[in-house]
């Protein structure tokens, strides 16, 4: 009987590694397609964030045209590899720990987690995936409002 019960542990390491893969793909793919589709917007704020002179005082639709204008489609997209770079890990990260934290922390079954175990759960994740992928944001950003 303990070598059933130890197939059963494997079996269940096993199922836990394969649903983390797919957790972690999972993310990867919300996270560079969320991050392409808001690209131009999210360069739009670092640019009026930072301060850069051709982007004061106009709006989102005006500086969408300044920027289409100055550099067509690739200009609205400018920094969006590095912003995958650090987006999908970090969405990947996310859907990763908030699984980890879940199934570790509370002795419950996760889908009876309490509002408060659940926001324990997503601060912690919050954290360790800025944590973790925080450093290349800095590059996004540098790379992002380098107008060469």
């Amino acid at each position: 009987m303990a070598t059933n019960d130890k197939d059963q542990a494997l079996l269940d390491l096993q199922l836990r590694q394969k649903t983390n893969k797919l957790l972690m793909l999972t993310g990867m793919g919300a996270g560079i397609i969320s991050r392409t589709l808001t690209s131009p917007l999210e360069r739009i704020r670092i640019l009026q964030q930072t301060g850069a002179s051709n982007y004061a005082n106009k709006g989102v639709f005006q500086s969408l045209r300044h920027m289409y204008a100055e550099n067509g489609v690739r200009g609205l997209f400018r920094g969006n590899g590095v912003n995958q770079m650090t987006q999908a890990p970090f969405t990947a990260l996310e859907f990763y720990f908030y699984d980890v934290f879940k199934n570790n922390l509370f002795s419950t079954d996760a889908a009876s987690l309490t509002y408060q175990q659940k926001m324990v759960c997503g601060g912690l994740t919050g954290m360790s995936a800025t944590l973790v992928v925080y450093p290349m944001d800095v590059v996004k950003t540098y790379l992002t409002i380098n107008q060469k």
